[in-house]
């Protein structure tokens, strides 16, 4: 190709192959700079949202034509105010156990973290080493109860297993 006889926007956006790296270099730093303050503004953004969220209860009879006490037995909205009735019970039982499933997950992963900060103090290592919180949060996803099932745990081999598994499942068998 003959640069001279290229039109000028061509012949600038000409690069030769000693030059390849040097352009390539430049065009990921400019690229993670803009991604760099696209994170910022996400960021500020969430926070803004996390602060400023109220969550508003739902309150079904607000929305009911009529009360509970003036609804007719034989009429048909007679069961529809039952049926109402049925997902409120339902639903406050759901949340209760969420929240007390989520409060015993959080408790395991407390107590799993505890073990493995003493571990790792007894053995003078960083508590990473003994198993890292990714390996930490599929142990509470699996909750195993044998030493094979723990070995399927990515981060915990048959070493790791002998070394670690019989008190990790046995704080894992008191949340199951």
């Amino acid at each position: 190709m003959k640069k001279k006889s290229a039109p000028r926007e061509i012949q600038d956006s000409i690069i030769k192959s000693d030059q390849l790296v040097t352009y390539l270099s430049s065009r990921i730093k400019k690229h993670r700079k803009q991604v760099y303050m696209l994170d910022k503004y996400v960021e500020a953004i969430v926070n803004f949202i996390f602060e400023n969220h109220n969550p508003k209860p739902l309150e079904v009879d607000k929305y009911l034509l009529e009360q509970v006490e003036d609804v007719n037995p034989q009429s048909p909205k007679a069961s529809v105010v039952k049926e109402l009735e049925n997902i409120k019970t339902v639903k406050s039982a759901n949340l209760e156990k969420a929240v007390s499933y989520n409060n015993r997950k959080e408790e395991l992963v407390a107590e799993l973290k505890l073990y493995r900060l003493n571990q790792s103090k007894k053995e003078d290592v960083k508590a990473y080493f003994i198993f890292n919180n990714s390996t930490l949060q599929n142990i509470v996803n699996v909750m195993p109860v044998t030493l094979h099932e723990l070995q399927k745990i990515k981060g915990f081999g048959e070493v790791k297993a002998q070394k670690y598994g019989p008190s990790i499942i046995e704080i894992v068998n008191k949340y199951k």
